[in-house]
């Protein structure tokens, strides 16, 4: 099996498994600049949701993206982090980052809709 971690430029990882999405990415963030070279980007699918917040990340100075694609996931709200749909087009992956690493405060991109799970729907969403 792969390593689904990758380390790109000291300011990314990537939680992806898709070859293609991947290296897209691995494109696309050669071209950013970093103003603060504190912050990371930690990009990942629905299933590394578990693993990445596992990985207690700082969000101060980590951005994290979820990669989402026709489904929004609202009902995740136990980790504050971006949503974006893996099928935009360059410029406006360009630009999404662009605004995320210049927010200097936490994130507040959380769902919206603030459904409560039952311990029962948490056991389903984790396995």
């Amino acid at each position: 099996m792969m390593n689904t971690v990758q380390e790109h430029a000291r300011h990314a990882q990537l939680w992806i498994d898709d070859v293609f999405i991947r290296q897209g990415l691995e494109n696309i963030l050669v071209d950013i600049e970093y103003k603060d070279e504190n912050v990371r980007l930690v990009f990942f699918t629905i299933n590394y949701f578990n693993t990445v917040k596992k990985q207690n990340y700082d969000l101060r100075t980590h951005r994290l993206v979820l990669l989402i694609d026709g489904h929004l996931y609202q009902y995740l709200n136990e980790l504050s982090f971006y949503r974006l749909p893996v099928d935009s087009g360059v410029a406006s992956i360009k630009k999404f980052i662009a605004e995320i690493i210049s927010t200097d405060t936490d994130h507040d991109q959380q769902s919206e809709i603030n459904i409560v799970l039952t311990e029962r729907d948490k056991f389903i969403l984790s396995n």
